[in-house]
């Protein structure tokens, strides 16, 4: 049996409770066919996808959608089921703050893995706290040694995370309590600064890289070796950011770019060092809006086109056929498949039940919406603000001042019934819905 922490490379035993080498303990997977062993801090079997057991401290939705946990620009990955079926919302309740953690520059970026957030400022500090129980407590701190420009990305008990023009592992729960070593697993040059969001399938790790003259995608291959491989992909002026997906089959890479029309790329990972990219114009559909998240949900990909701004939702098929969703939109998110929230300059809109918020004068949305525990939107304003509307009807809403002297919300994530927020102080609040 392997040890399943990557930085270990230790042979045990079948049956053993923790290495002997790096001296951290497992959780093993109770499935009959599987018996595998996973980091302690795992919900689901690495190698099988069966529940390790259910983590009651994040209540009903443990297997909420990658995109509740950070949006669809950070993720732009859909691995595990919707959360279906909506409950109550308390308007009167308070938020439960379980802790407040305070990072020397602006919150850049906001991860959530295994009972673990991942907090990262703009100039690379690393602050990671457990989140598991009635209280947040801090377990590490470290340095990136350089300032953080794209979103990063964790997988396979990685975190992935790019400073300037590099771009470095780190293993998750390297560390006796837990934590992350402040050493990289290993650490590869890009072929320029990393920008928008990094972008993990399978064993591939996806960025975007800014060139003299415009954007270059570069996929890593291997990333859970200590060698990885650099393979160059695409040069453009300009194309969106990364989706993905993982099929049975393997895994498919989509990116989108305004070329003579709208032209979709997919990069499907046939198992080599990197996937086989093929494109095609989408003919019906007008510019693509530049810098706005896309994302993909089964054979359906949604983005933001046209000068009319409207929410599309295209087939991948050869046919690309789309319908639109609505328009004059600035962002997005899912509640279900078939359920959007749609996010404009001054009003929040459900297409799944046609409800929708107004915001008053001097008011406007910082960010992307998330989707706390299947019944509650939150989304940032202005004045270091997160607006809170009830799922089923977005005209009953309240207000949570959680930032430090009005200071802007820079990242929101939610899993569960979690809602964290960073701002652009450094402040890091960790709240629970009662």
């Amino acid at each position: 049996m392997q040890c399943p922490y990557v930085d270990c490379d230790a042979t045990l035993p079948d049956g053993s409770g923790n290495c002997n080498k790096c001296l951290r303990n497992f959780k093993m997977c109770k499935a009959t066919s599987c018996g595998r062993a996973n980091r302690r801090f795992a919900r689901f079997c690495h190698a099988c996808g069966s529940s390790l057991g259910k983590d009651d401290s994040l209540g009903e939705n443990e297997n909420d959608w990658a995109m509740f946990q950070g949006g669809i620009q950070r993720t732009g990955l859909n691995r595990v089921p919707l959360t279906h079926g909506f409950s109550s919302f308390d308007r009167q309740s308070p938020l439960e703050t379980l802790g407040s953690f305070q990072l020397r520059n602006r919150c850049h970026s906001l991860l959530l893995s295994e009972g673990r957030l991942i907090a990262l400022s703009a100039n690379g500090e690393v602050l990671v706290v457990d989140v598991q129980g009635d209280t947040a407590n801090e377990i590490s701190r470290f340095s990136l040694g350089g300032e953080v420009f794209a979103e990063p990305a964790i997988a396979g008990g990685m975190l992935f995370a790019a400073t300037g023009d590099w771009i470095k592992a780190y293993a998750l729960g390297s560390t006796a309590d837990g934590g992350v070593s402040d050493a990289p697993y290993w650490q590869m040059q890009l072929t320029g600064r990393a920008r928008h969001s990094l972008l993990a399938v399978k064993d591939l790790l996806y960025c975007m890289t800014e060139q003299s003259d415009g954007t270059e995608l570069v996929a890593l291959s291997r990333i859970f070796t200590s060698n990885p491989k650099q393979t160059r992909m695409h040069r453009s002026p300009a194309f969106s950011p990364l989706a993905g997906k993982v099929t049975p089959q393997g895994c498919k890479v989509y990116f989108i770019e305004n070329r003579k029309g709208v032209t979709l790329y997919e990069i499907e990972h046939t198992g080599k060092d990197h996937g086989d990219m093929t494109s095609r114009t989408l003919n019906d559909l007008q510019d693509y809006a530049q810098g706005t998240p896309i994302c993909v949900v089964g054979g359906m990909l949604f983005g933001i086109f046209g000068k009319r701004k409207q929410l599309c939702c295209v087939r991948i098929s050869p046919d690309g056929k789309y319908e639109t969703r609505g328009e004059d939109v600035e962002t997005f998110a899912f509640a279900e498949i078939s359920t959007s929230i749609l996010v404009s300059s001054n009003w929040i809109a459900n297409t799944g039940n046609g409800t929708r918020g107004e915001l008053d004068a001097g008011e406007s949305y910082r960010g992307m919406p998330v989707v706390i525990g299947g019944s509650v939107v939150a989304v940032s304003l202005n004045g270091g603000m997160v607006r809170l509307y009830e799922l089923r009807d977005l005209s009953h809403s309240r207000n949570w001042q959680c930032s430090v002297n009005g200071s802007e919300v820079t990242a929101l994530i939610s899993a569960g019934p979690l809602l964290i927020v960073g701002d652009a102080r450094g402040k890091v609040t960790i709240a629970r819905f009662p």
